[in-house]
């Protein structure tokens, strides 16, 4: 798939909130905040995503940092729609997510800082 092709995200935020609700359990608010850091994110992890979202296949074909979705789902215990999420963070902030991965909390829990912060 070319860049360009990447970049035409096939998904809006707002299509993907009543199955982010219904079949993973966010709340309302929550699953519109995770289709909107979605619909926002890199557009590798746009295809990958989408493509689990058709299929319920994840793509492991992109590693970031040493980590792919399947990872960050099996030794995190994250949902799949955290999981690309997370990948995104991973490019923008490797430093901060990679800390909070390699935490021995119950989970990783990713935080952006407030404004002005």
């Amino acid at each position: 798939m070319s860049q360009t092709e990447m970049e035409m995200a096939p998904f809006q935020a707002d299509m993907l909130i009543p199955r982010l609700n219904a079949e993973f359990g966010y709340s309302l608010k929550g699953a519109a905040d995770i289709a909107d850091k979605l619909a926002a994110s890199n557009p590798s992890i746009k295809h990958i995503f989408w493509s689990w979202w058709q299929t319920g296949h994840v793509d492991d074909t992109l590693t970031i940092a040493g980590y792919t979705a399947a990872r960050i789902i099996g030794e995190h215990g994250v949902k799949p729609p955290a999981a690309f999420t997370t990948l995104d963070l991973l490019q923008k902030d490797p430093e901060r997510v990679l800390a909070a991965l390699n935490c021995k909390h119950d989970r990783a829990v990713f935080r952006r800082p407030a404004a002005g912060a």
